[in-house]
Parts: structure tokens; sequence; C-alpha cells
């Protein structure tokens, strides 16, 4: 993974909001889908975008996909923590900041 500083990864952040606000297509508002994680079905709109997918959205719900990112981010969070690692280097300014 890619170690980013805060202001690289905010600067990172508005632009994918930018890019993303521009490829929303509310035609498929009316479109639902069955969540592979819950099992439940949801409006389209209620999944992230995936241009390699048949159908163009994530096979998981984004209340699922968040649940999940979480739950991995907390297993990489403890694995730093039992490292003692206390510096890192940002990749796109090369600064050198402490965690």
């Amino acid at each position: 993974m890619i170690n980013v500083c805060k202001l690289c990864r905010k600067n990172q952040y508005t632009l994918c909001r930018q890019r993303k606000a521009e490829l929303i297509d509310y035609s498929d508002v009316t479109k639902t889908k069955k969540c592979v994680e819950c099992k439940e079905d949801h409006n389209i709109l209620q999944y992230n975008r995936n241009k390699n997918k048949k159908d163009g959205y994530h096979d998981i719900c984004k209340k699922c996909d968040s649940i999940k990112r979480q739950e991995e981010y907390q297993k990489r969070k403890n694995r730093i923590d039992i490292l003692n690692i206390t510096h890192k280097t940002c990749h796109t300014c090369k600064i050198q900041k402490e965690i």
C-alpha cells in the first residue's frame, strides 16, 4: 500500500469526487439489484460503480461494503500497532511524518 499524507489524500479525494459526480447516470433510478452479502434488493444507486462488471455496478451494496472495509481497516491498524511503526513517508510529497 502506498503511504500518502493527509493533505495529498485530501487532494486526491476531491479530484475523485469530482470525477464521480460527472459519471452519475440518473436513468438507472428505477432498477434494483440483490446484494451478495446481505441478500436484500436495493436500488441500483445503492451500489458503487464498477466498469468491469456487466451491469456496471459492484455485487455488494454500499452499506455492506462500508462494514467490510471498516473490519479490514481495524485488522490493518492492529497489525501496525504490533510492529511499533513511528514514522511514515508520504509517497507523493516525500515528507517523513510521525504516525
